[in-house]
C-alpha cells in the first residue's frame, strides 16, 4: 500500500464518517488503516515502511484535532440556532441572517480565545 492510497482511505473515511460525528470510530478505522499499513511483506525497506507510518500518524493526529474542532464548532452552531429560536438559518428572515452569521462568527472567536 503506498502513501498515496493510504492518505486517499483516511481521507475517504473522514468525509464519510465525520459527517455523522462519529469521531471515535473513525479514530479506530484510520488506527485499523495504519496497521495495515504496517504489516510486512510491503516491498518497502523497513526505514520507508517507518518513515511511512510515521507520516500518517502525524496526519491522522491532524485529522483528528480537526475532527474535535469540527464537532466543536457544529455544538456551538445547534446552540447559536437554538439561542435564536431556529432549527435552521434559513428559517430566519432574510434580514437577521446576516447578523445571526456574525453573531455566530463573534461568538466563536471569543470561545476559540478561552
Amino acid at each position: 500500500m503506498d502513501k498515496t492510497k493510504t492518505i486517499e482511505q483516511l481521507v475517504d473515511i473522514i468525509l464519510r464518517d465525520d459527517k455523522y460525528g462519529v469521531l471515535k470510530e473513525t479514530e479506530k478505522k484510520v488506527d485499523d488503516v495504519l496497521e495495515a499499513v504496517s504489516e510486512p511483506g510491503l516491498g518497502k525497506k523497513k526505514k520507508e515502511e517507518e518513515e511511512e507510518i510515521e507520516e500518517c500518524r502525524r496526519i491522522r493526529e491532524e485529522i483528528v484535532v480537526n475532527l474535535k474542532e469540527n464537532s466543536e464548532y457544529q455544538k456551538f452552531f445547534v446552540k447559536m440556532l437554538a439561542k435564536w429560536g431556529v432549527k435552521g438559518p434559513a428559517q430566519l428572515p432574510t434580514e437577521k441572517r446576516k447578523a445571526f452569521f456574525n453573531a455566530v462568527s463573534k461568538g466563536w472567536a471569543a470561545q476559540k480565545g478561552k
